[in-house]
């Protein structure tokens, strides 16, 4: 119980040092885009077309890049359904050969059995 406190303790510094980090950069980049955004600005640009513009094309690749990880786990579904099914059949392969290999031990036992029962009684020493 106490290990699993402590995990939990440990992850949740680091994730909260994690934050501080990413909220740190956040404002970095912030700044940045509005040195950027007033610089446009006084060169006449349209700024606000131009950004909307960007979020666009981001709301774009956020979706093209969804359906391909849709196909991406589809085929790695599919390829996990084949290995399975081979994986089954090798089983079944194997489970095949040892009843067979069974069932010739059992024809080869009972073939003696019927060998030595017909030598007793031929052997009759009356």
């Amino acid at each position: 119980m106490n290990e699993e406190v402590g995990k939990h303790k440990g992850a949740i510094e680091t994730l909260m040092h994690e934050k501080k980090e990413l909220s740190r950069l956040l404002q970095i980049v912030n700044s940045q885009l509005e040195r950027h955004l007033n610089a446009l600005d006084e060169a006449g640009v349209d700024t606000d077309q131009f950004v909307q513009q960007i979020q666009q094309q981001g709301q774009q690749q956020q979706q093209n890049s969804g359906q391909r990880q849709n196909t991406q786990r589809q085929q790695n579904s599919q390829a996990n359904q084949r290995q399975k099914q081979n994986q089954s059949n090798s089983r079944n392969n194997r489970n095949q050969g040892r009843n067979q290999q069974s069932n010739r031990n059992q024809n080869s036992r009972t073939q003696n059995n019927t060998e030595e029962e017909s030598e007793d009684q031929d052997f009759n020493p009356l």
